[in-house]
């Protein structure tokens, strides 16, 4: 009877990029065999099954056992609620702010940076509606968040999305308020080039 080769190993832990699913697990294994058991006699395919307990090289069921797994750790996934996201209504009191945004209005669909309207008194070179500041959220989010965790879907908050069986969405962007960033004809210095801008790709 063959006997699991990383079984002799005290701990060990599989981490790969992509979606959780029995070829990436396979993958894994065999990049830890070739690690911790160079000379096992099997790959990873039959250690996946010596693993699980699964006899008579029943590969089926070890994809459906893996398929079962990798559900499981993504229905019990840590999820962000919606209304963390901007946290517009829960830090700032501004609850229909991220309805006003996907309907085209708020700050930070409509300002741009300028030096003119920033202050009373006027501070010359200080300028204001700065989109790396205004929007920091945004980026804190998808560092933190959005490309390896849940967050839930906007219909808690925003109602525009309310019944949408597919769960999709996607946004039209009308105007372009930064500078340099290789989307749309908005320039330095804004007050002059970045009046009615247009983005390249108004779509996500």
């Amino acid at each position: 009877m063959a006997l699991s080769c990383l079984s002799s190993v005290a701990t060990f832990s599989l981490f790969f990029e992509g979606h959780c699913d029995y070829a990436h697990i396979v993958s894994r294994i065999n990049l830890e065999l070739q690690r911790e058991e160079p000379s096992c006699p099997h790959g990873g395919v039959k250690e996946l099954q010596l693993l699980l307990g699964i006899s008579n090289n029943n590969e089926a069921a070890a994809k459906s056992h893996v398929r079962e797994a990798c559900s499981t750790a993504f229905n019990t996934q840590y999820q962000m609620m919606w209304k963390e996201v901007t946290q517009k209504a829960t830090l700032r009191n501004e609850p229909l702010f991220d309805k006003t945004y996907y309907d085209g209005g708020s700050i930070w669909n409509e300002q741009y940076e300028t030096g003119v309207d920033n202050r009373v008194p006027y501070v010359n070179q200080r300028y204001a509606n700065v989109l790396k500041y205004d929007g920091s959220r945004i980026d804190d989010v998808y560092e933190a968040y959005a490309r390896e965790q849940k967050i839930e879907y906007a219909d808690a908050v925003v109602d525009n999305f309310a019944d949408c069986p597919l769960r999709a969405a996607m946004c039209c962007f009308t105007a372009d308020r930064q500078a340099n960033d290789n989307n749309g004809n908005c320039a330095k210095p804004y007050d002059t080039n970045c009046i009615n801008s247009d983005p390249a790709d108004n779509t996500e």
